[in-house]
């Protein structure tokens, strides 16, 4: 037959091959091949390409792409395989591709990459990428060992269990592992993991997230969880509150500040609250809030370091200010940043109505206790040296102004009081 490699059939006679050749194709199983060579079967799983090795040895076969040529260049495809489907309107199209590409032709210095791309919409998606040694997925010049870049709001790994099983507490749905690979260990151990553990007894619906360390090759110890209703905890599986720190012994958190050139007002660390502004705003104004500021300079030779804890709190729209302060020497100011004394209390200028800075207040007697223990007969006041004092200072020197303490009723009606007034 016309096109046929003809073969003989037995010791006499001449018949057709399955080999076809049209021009400069071969065809096997066709005799109007499309190609160099192609295979052509009416079978199902056919035609079947076998390469077989039977040498002794470890090795394989092989399968050699070649792109020859003399004037190479970065960039250059140098093999391709496509994987070819009909489409509804009768159309060869290619749904998966595998392609080599020369990035870098440079001697001593080649790259390459290959790609794999699957049919996304009409177009090939060049979806996993090996370039460099890098694994690239959504990204064809991976940065790193493992890049992924995907639309925002997308889905970038996706970890499910196949357990179908009625599933315990604890029971772990998927995890991702760290290795450490140091030589004089002799093996990879265990450092650390990320994993989420089933809390709910069959169904699995709720989960939390788990972070782990490792103390030993395959020794774990879940640090900090975060539950399916955002609560996290810290030593503790089962926070109750948003945030939980359980410690074995005394738990502890640190504000660490590195800043450099501190000097005296230097912010170095804050806890603060905040809320909505106003019913239905998108603005977040904060409420209440307590600082650690520095008291001095830390830079050269002049260091103080110390420092000084500062309460602040929110009185209404435009005013948030600082209420008390904690001197780093121990000092409490009440209405001033500079208390001079242990407790220094202070109020600007007000209504008469509104001067009472200190109320001391009980169900039955309320009492104000102010204790000493100087037994140097040398200082103080008046002639018992050895107890407390109360002092009533008017800074303001003018004639008639006076110092006082006064009883009163529920009422706020003075029945008596021991006045002192300036006469000089």
């Amino acid at each position: 037959t016309a096109t046929y490699i003809p073969q003989w059939t037995d010791s006499d006679t001449i018949g057709d091959s399955v080999i076809a050749q049209n021009g400069s194709y071969i065809g096997i199983g066709t005799d109007a091949p499309l190609e160099l060579l192609h295979l052509q079967s009416t079978g199902t799983l056919e035609p079947v390409l076998r390469i077989e090795n039977t040498h002794t040895d470890h090795k394989n076969p092989m399968i050699h792409l070649v792109k020859s040529t003399t004037n190479e260049a970065d960039d250059d495809y140098v093999g391709q395989i496509d994987f070819k489907g009909m489409n509804s309107a009768g159309e060869e199209t290619p749904y998966g591709r595998l392609q080599a590409i020369a990035t870098d032709v440079t001697d001593g210095e080649e790259d390459g990459r290959i790609y794999l791309a699957s049919m996304n919409a009409g177009a090939l998606d060049a979806t996993l990428n090996v370039t460099s040694g890098k694994v690239g997925i959504g990204i064809a010049a991976p940065v790193a060992k493992l890049d992924i870049k995907t639309a925002i709001n997308g889905t970038s790994i996706r970890l499910t269990s196949t357990d179908t099983s009625p599933l315990a507490l604890n029971d772990v749905l998927g995890s991702i592992q760290f290795y450490n690979s140091d030589g004089s260990a002799g093996a990879e151990t265990l450092s650390a993991s990320i994993k989420t553990l089933n809390t709910e007894v069959t169904t699995g619906r709720y989960a939390r997230l788990g972070f782990f360390t490792a103390a030993g090759a395959t020794t774990e110890t879940e640090r900090l969880s975060i539950l399916r209703d955002g609560k996290v905890g810290i030593g503790t599986v089962s926070p109750a509150e948003d945030l939980t720190v359980a410690g074995q012994n005394d738990p502890n958190i640190q504000l660490y500040s590195n800043r450099q050139g501190i000097s005296a007002g230097t912010d170095l660390g804050n806890l603060s609250w905040s809320a909505w502004s106003s019913e239905g705003s998108t603005t977040r104004r904060s409420v209440g809030g307590i600082a650690m500021v520095a008291e001095g300079t830390w830079l050269g030779g002049t260091e103080t370091q110390s420092a000084a804890l500062i309460f602040k709190t929110r009185e209404n729209p435009s005013t948030y200010a600082e209420r008390m302060r904690l001197t780093g020497e121990g000092k409490v100011g009440i209405g001033t940043n500079d208390p001079s004394v242990l407790l220094d209390v202070y109020q600007a200028t007000v209504a008469d109505s509104a001067q009472t800075l200190l109320k001391v207040r009980g169900t039955n007697d309320a009492s104000l206790l102010v204790e000493g223990a100087n037994d140097n007969t040398t200082v103080g006041y008046g002639t018992n040296r050895s107890g407390g004092a109360i002092r009533l200072r008017n800074t303001n020197d003018t004639v008639g102004n006076y110092e006082s303490i006064c009883f009163s009723n529920a009422d706020n009606f003075i029945n008596t009081g021991i006045h002192a007034i300036n006469v000089a």
